[in-house]
Parts: C-alpha cells; structure tokens; sequence
C-alpha cells in the first residue's frame, strides 16, 4: 500500500488513467501457467498467450481543490501500475 501526494496542481478536474499488469491481469507468464506450462510449439500458442494477457485499465475523473491531490493505492503481490494523471481542460 502507498500513499503519494501530488502538490503543485491547478485546481480542477483531472482525468486518472490507470494501467495494471498483474496476475489476473495482463500476466502472459500465469496464462502460459494455466495453459500446462509446455514449451510453446507453434505461433497459434503465441498468438494465443498474446490475445488474453492484456493489461486491465481503469478511468476516473477526479475534482481537486486547492493545488493538492492525495492518491492512495494497494497493489497486488507481483503488481505493477502506471499511473497517469491528466488535467481536463474541459474546466
């Protein structure tokens, strides 16, 4: 779990994109796992591995007051997430 304010930010509303890679998530390894963890034979089972391991994102928008956002986060063992914060200039 982390915990990470942003200063310095205009107040308004900002759109929070998250990408997560994890093992239910995007993991190409824990769906080779599922699949036996066979050495894979031939493109098909690449292909395969390619079209279910896709990263789950998330969308928010989020009004800040003030210059400062505080964002909080528990991560999955074996998580990784980018965490990308855009300001709308829909204001």
């Amino acid at each position: 779990k982390f915990s990470l304010p942003v200063t310095g930010l205009k107040s308004g509303k900002y759109l929070i994109t998250e990408t997560i890679l994890n093992p239910t998530h995007g993991s190409s390894f824990d769906k080779w796992v599922e699949l036996g963890a066979l050495p894979l034979q031939s493109k098909e089972d690449f292909d395969y591995l390619q079209s279910v391991s896709i990263p789950k994102m998330q969308k928010r928008m989020i009004d800040v007051r003030g210059n400062t956002m505080d964002f909080s986060v528990t991560l999955e063992p074996h998580e990784v997430r980018l965490i990308e914060i855009h300001y709308s200039f829909d204001n």
